[in-house]
């Protein structure tokens, strides 16, 4: 097909151009910036070929070696998950390969925000098939189980990201910390009121599958 007679080939032509000057890093931080904020809600996804497991994440001007060694090793993480998992036929790990995929390049081309939100991720999915995708099943099915894969993934409020800084694991630990620590509080304060209202009759975290649960309780000031 001559694409000097087809306009819509031209515009083709012109958007994976740009595109491969992006991945080549031949164009200045403003031109990208301009370019992935006109196309951030046109394209529907962006195939690299043959698939590069490893590359850079965004950095900025204010990155620590610290920042370099967690956005290393974080990159590592995932690129490990992708690689190991390219042809798997699995539908579950197909949809953890397809947000992992994604969150990597929205890493590498951060087009001024930070994390990635629930709905944008759960959008993509959508436009790469995977309907009826809902939060909690991202949450539970897919994001927990990238993490226990050892993928690092940390988050918000405002949504998800491949970490590259210590300020994000500083953010993530500062989440879980202001859930889990006063949920276990509880917790142990309501174990604590059976045990003793009950003189020793009732104790629910000494069920054998408390085990865990029960040591983290006891480790707690």
């Amino acid at each position: 097909m001559d694409s000097r007679t087809q306009i819509l080939v031209q515009l083709a032509d012109f958007l994976v151009g740009t595109t491969a000057k992006l991945y080549e890093e031949k164009v200045s931080g403003n031109v990208r910036d301009s370019f992935l904020s006109f196309i951030q809600n046109r394209r529907i996804r962006i195939d690299e070929w043959p698939p590069k497991f490893e590359t850079e994440l965004a950095a900025n001007n204010s990155s620590t070696d610290i920042d370099s060694k967690i956005s290393t090793i974080s990159l590592l993480r995932a690129s490990e998950f992708l690689r190991n998992n390219f042809n798997s036929s699995d539908p579950e790990i197909e949809i953890q390969y397809a947000t992992l995929s994604y969150l990597l390049f929205c890493a590498r081309f951060p087009s001024g925000k930070t994390f990635t939100s629930t709905n944008e991720i759960l959008e993509h999915l959508k436009n790469q098939g995977f309907h009826e995708i809902t939060k909690q099943y991202l949450r539970s099915n897919i994001i927990a189980k990238l993490r226990d894969h050892d993928v690092v993934i940390a988050s918000s409020t405002k949504g998800y990201k491949i970490p590259s800084s210590y300020s994000d694991m500083i953010g993530f630990a500062d989440l879980v910390d202001g859930i889990a620590i006063p949920l276990l509080s509880r917790l142990k304060k309501a174990a604590e009121i059976f045990d003793l209202g009950s003189i020793g009759e009732v104790k629910f975290l000494n069920e054998q599958r408390f085990q865990n649960l029960q040591a983290i309780i006891k480790n707690m000031k």
